[in-house]
Formats: C-alpha cells, structure tokens, sequence
C-alpha cells in the first residue's frame, strides 16, 4: 500500500509536472520502496534535465529560424544507497508503474525481462551497463519545410548542466508528385505559423521518406574516460520511449543515419507539427568493456531467439492452414467449409 501510494503520487506530479516546470518549479512526489535491499526515490518535473529546450534551427541555405520551445518532461530517479541518478520518459515510467502496482498488489515479481538490455531485472531500477552522457529534445517542424535542415542541440545531464553539443542533419522529402510538388509545398510552408497548416494541407496522405543523421559529438570536458559511446532516441511509432539506438563507436563521430518512410497521416503530421524526438547519447567506460561485449551479446540472441519464434509460429500456421484444407477435402464440400 506504502508503494503504490507513494507511486501513485508520483505519478501525479509528473503529469502536473509541465506547468511547474515552465514556471521555473520542479513539481514531483517521493515514493520510497523496498525491493530486497533496494530503495529508489522518484522525483517529478524534468525538461530535459531541468531545462527549457530552446531549438535553434539553420537550413543549408544559411537562413536561421528560431524554433518554438520544446518542453521534455522526464522524471528523475535517484537510487538512495548509491547516490545514482537516472532519468526515465513518462511512457517509461508508466510502464514500470504499471508494474509496480502489480507488484504491490501481489499479482507479479519485482523482475521483468527489459527489452533494452535484454535481461530481467528489478522493476524500480534500470540495470544498465552504460553511462548518460547527456540529453535533448529536438523540435521536427522544419521537416515540413521538405529541406535539409542542420541542427545543433545542447546535452545536459540529469542535474541541468552542459556535458556536450550534438550536430544532425534532417531531411524529408516527397517519394510521389516529383521536384514540382515538393516546391509547391517548400514555398508555403516558407514562414512559420499559418503557412505550416498549409504545408500539412499539402502533405495529408502523402507518402514521404527521410533521414535524421546523428553526426559528432562535442563534449564540454576534455578527456573522456569512454570505451564508445551510442545515441538512443525516440520516433513516431515509438511513442515518447526511446527504443531506438545507433551501433557503439569509438571516438565522438557517431556516424549514424535513421531512415523513415511514413504515410502522412493526421497523427503524423501531428508528431511534426508539435512533438519532439528525445534524444540519449550513453557511454561505456573504459573499465567496462567486458560489459558491453556482453550487453551486444545479449541484444544479439534475444533478436536470435524472436527470429526462431517468428519462424516456428509461421511454419506451425502454414501446417495448420495445410491440415485444415486436407480434413476438409477428406469431408467433402461441407467439411470443407
């Protein structure tokens, strides 16, 4: 009951969370659980480690825009023995929440197997192989400019400070109506506000492609102790959680391109107009390098293991759909119906 209603209430300050922190206000509950000998605290309103993101955005042609804000809501988790810290998404922490009232209520463990590093572990705490680095949020209007666009997004870490800035390039362009039809829609979609309805106008059911490149990371401390690092970050069909993540690199060049082809549906026009893709770039210290082998390969056989799954469900339903024709050709046309 102590967990629940201390989560409960954390829960709900993180959802009252935006307008405490667009007024300068952090906004949370503490919820003190014991899961063995674990205790975690959850702290709400976060934007982006603390900070308003303000989305500076310059196109290859050399005109600036200055993006609306972009406010990036998370919760700050802190691991009371140890003094960590970690930083969860509302989808993440929902879903863990879930879990934690099932836990509370006796009808499931404190483990579960967590997909991103492919391994159970304890549902009030991430147990992960890597560092944060820093994070951001990134503003995709401009997409609907159907332009290249450059952009440069600064890193904070989970107390509001500077650990970094990250460069990308973004692009989306039309895959049907050619040349023509993306520069009638580049030319009224030229300023912003109501000549960005017109360029959704333009775009609704249309079919597009794109690219969000993740290029060097500029760090704003010399010397990293970091084996590689890696970016996580969120999309449109992922819903706020940041399921998706480049290959571990060494250096600071991530050198890595997410491609996208998407019907420009209501709701995705909707994500471009006023969402945001959360960004993540984590790290391997040196002294974990062991770590992350293993974390590769466990990532590895679990999509191993979904491959076999998938392949025996396919063959089991094509000898299902097989025997079923075979009884009713022995039946007769009614058996066979």
């Amino acid at each position: 009951a102590g967990i629940a209603g201390g989560l409960t209430g954390a829960a709900v300050g993180a959802f009252l969370g935006p307008a405490g922190a667009a007024g300068g206000a952090i906004v949370g509950a503490q919820a003190a659980a014991a899961a063995g000998t674990l205790a975690v605290s959850a702290v709400g309103a976060m934007a982006a480690g603390g900070m308003m993101v303000m989305s500076e955005t310059q196109d290859f042609e050399g005109d600036e825009t200055i993006m609306p804000k972009r406010l990036l809501l998370q919760l700050k988790v802190e691991h009371l023995e140890t003094n960590k810290v970690q930083l969860w998404s509302q989808q993440k922490f929902m879903d863990r929440f879930i879990k934690m009232l099932s836990f509370a209520n006796g009808q499931s463990l404190d483990t579960f197997f967590d997909d991103e590093d492919a391994r159970y572990e304890d549902i009030f705490w991430d147990e992960m192989d890597h560092m944060l680095v820093g994070t951001a949020a990134i503003g995709l209007t401009p997409l609907l400019k159907l332009s290249t666009v450059k952009e440069s997004v600064t890193l904070r870490n989970a107390w509001g400070e500077v650990k970094g800035v990250l460069e990308l390039n973004l692009v989306m362009n039309l895959v049907t109506d050619g040349i023509m039809g993306s520069l009638a829609i580049l030319r009224s979609s030229s300023d912003h506000g109501d000549s960005v309805k017109k360029a959704i106008g333009a775009l609704k059911d249309k079919q597009v492609q794109g690219k969000v490149r993740f290029n060097r990371l500029t760090c704003a401390e010399e010397n990293q102790s970091w084996a590689g690092i890696f970016v996580r970050f969120s999309w449109f069909d992922t819903h706020g959680r940041l399921q998706h993540e480049s290959e571990v690199v060494d250096g600071l060049d991530l050198d890595h391109t997410f491609t996208f082809h998407q019907i420009c549906t209501e709701d995705f026009l909707q994500y471009l107009e006023r969402g945001l893709m959360s960004i993540q770039i984590r790290a391997y210290e040196k002294g974990k390098v062991k770590d992350q082998e293993l974390r590769e390969l466990r990532v590895k056989l679990r999509k191993a293991e979904a491959e076999v799954t998938q392949l025996r469900t396919g063959t089991a339903g094509k000898m299902g759909v097989g025997a079923s024709k075979w009884l009713g050709d022995q039946l007769g046309g009614r058996g066979a119906q």
